[in-house]
């Protein structure tokens, strides 16, 4: 029987649901049971032996639920194989210098427990689905980091969940054997 997986999401719409979603997917057909839930709806951790978390970054931080339920469930993540992805408006550009800044918008949760992998994904911007506010400084950025669009690159985000599935799955597999974090984020 495969190994028990949760993939625990937050986002204020859809984009990162449906990363998760997808990396599931590719994990449940590499032999996983992979269970994708919001992390508002996660009580405990105990039945999972390794847990993928996804947020979307606003304003270079992870939304603040997702710091809640890895604060909340710390004890149980430090016992767990971790992974960790963001889904943000910085990686609509796959540069160094982007990769850096994602990057240290997991530091939160890295300080926690650290992971066998990293994940920097492209979200997506629906001027549509944001708030009055926020579609109000959308529409005065002048440098066109928050122009409307769907920035995912599915390609990279399924080479990642390819990279990171046997890790995850492998039960000989030690998560202290990672000892540079660049090795973690899959370019």
């Amino acid at each position: 029987m495969g190994k028990p997986i949760l993939i625990a999401f937050a986002g204020n719409y859809d984009s990162t649901k449906e990363i998760a979603q997808y990396i599931a997917g590719i994990i449940t057909r590499m032999g996983g049971i992979v269970e994708v839930k919001g992390v508002e709806e996660i009580r405990s951790l105990a039945k999972y032996d390794a847990v993928i978390i996804g947020s979307a970054a606003r304003m270079d931080k992870l939304l603040g639920k997702t710091l809640r339920f890895a604060r909340r469930h710390a004890d149980e993540l430090r016992q767990k194989i971790t992974a960790y992805f963001v889904t943000c408006i910085t990686m609509k550009n796959n540069t160094p210098e982007n990769r850096e800044k994602a990057t240290g918008f997991l530091q939160p949760l890295c300080r926690i427990k650290e992971p066998v992998g990293l994940g920097l994904f492209g979200g997506k911007l629906e001027y549509s689905k944001i708030g009055f506010l926020w579609k109000a400084i959308a529409r005065q950025d002048k440098t066109g980091y928050m122009v409307e669009g769907d920035f995912r690159d599915w390609a990279q985000i399924k080479a990642w969940a390819m990279d990171i599935g046997p890790r995850l799955l492998d039960p000989n597999f030690a998560d202290d054997t990672i000892t540079n974090r660049n090795e973690l984020i899959f370019k």
